[in-house]
């Protein structure tokens, strides 16, 4: 009888152990739904701000180019090159 009362007792034990590894398997899945909500997210927010950047480089070129054009002559070289600068060209 103590046998059966030890093999009952290493049994619920066992079953204690896989109640907690399912318990702990949930929570990783939950974790790595959590991860790619918020790696998309950052992706998203990487794409608005290069788009951004985009936005604002082409802003700064188009100003450039207008005090080019208004100056004239040298000043237009000046902007050119620093235009040049900005763009990597």
């Amino acid at each position: 009888m103590a046998d059966l009362s030890m093999v009952l007792s290493s049994l619920m034990e066992i079953k204690e152990d896989i109640g907690k590894l399912k318990q702990a398997h949930e929570k990783s899945e939950q974790d790595r739904a959590e991860t790619r909500t918020s790696i998309r997210e950052i992706n998203e927010s990487v794409r608005n701000l290069r788009s951004a950047q985009e936005q604002t480089r082409n802003r700064a070129i188009g100003l450039l180019a207008g005090a080019g054009l208004a100056a004239g002559g040298t000043a237009g070289g000046i902007v050119a090159a620093v235009r040049d600068w900005i763009t990597g060209s």
